[in-house]
């Protein structure tokens, strides 16, 4: 009888021994999965950053585009007044060359 409780509580000893190797090895697994769902975490901030950036960069180079669009225009607006002007002004070029000549007819026509 004493020898069956001997090996009973021995039988014993052993399981507990497993479950505390179990349970350690466990908190161990647990404390490595913590680390990597912290480095994970850190990961994920960091793309969340640079991704804060990019999206500041692209709202900085969608102003810039604008900005170029605008001044774009302005100088094809510049462009075409500079040409309606020039084209006004060869038009009042033209009439004051035949007025010109139409002056030279009649002061040849004077005489003294």
């Amino acid at each position: 009888m004493i020898d069956r409780l001997q090996e009973g509580t021995g039988d014993a000893v052993q399981v507990m021994e497993k479950s505390q190797e179990r349970a350690r090895n466990g908190v161990e697994q647990s404390q490595a999965t913590g680390q990597t769902l912290d480095s994970i975490s850190k990961i994920i901030s960091e793309i969340n950053q640079m991704n804060t950036e990019i999206s500041q960069a692209i709202e900085q180079q969608n102003q810039v585009a604008k900005d170029i669009d605008m001044n774009i225009t302005n100088i094809n607006q510049s462009a075409q007044a500079a040409a309606d002007g020039a084209r006004e002004s060869l038009d009042e070029s033209e009439k004051l060359a035949g007025l010109a000549t139409t002056l030279q007819t009649l002061l040849r026509q004077f005489k003294v």
